[in-house]
């Protein structure tokens, strides 16, 4: 596995990432122009740019996921959230896409 600017890639397939990794690492994920909904408790935000729509939800104060969907083909990739660490940063991110996922753990951000 191999991750450099905003591509992910995985035993031989790459794929582009709706972020910058560290932008994932640090859950900055709003660009401050979504439109925001309340599912069942969930503050989900929302944005489309093309083909493609991003959600990303929150439990209570806690990001938790984003789904990123290109609305032509169904496809979709999602990012799932674990524990924030006391500095800031996401301990494990999760990628789910075409049926396969990958686990990021972080132990430590280096400046």
């Amino acid at each position: 596995m191999s991750v450099s600017e905003r591509v992910l890639c995985i035993r031989g397939r790459c794929y582009l990432l709706p972020l910058p990794p560290e932008f994932l690492l640090f859950g900055r994920v709003l660009s401050g122009d979504e439109e925001l909904l309340c599912v069942g408790g969930t503050l989900v935000f929302k944005k489309r740019a093309g083909v493609y729509e991003r959600r990303v939800l929150f439990e209570g104060s806690r990001l938790t996921e984003m789904v990123v969907r290109n609305l032509r083909n169904g496809k979709e990739m999602k990012v799932l959230f674990g524990d924030e660490k006391p500095e800031g940063f996401f301990r494990s991110i999760i990628f789910e896409l075409n049926g396969e996922s990958l686990r990021l753990d972080v132990e430590e951000v280096i400046p």
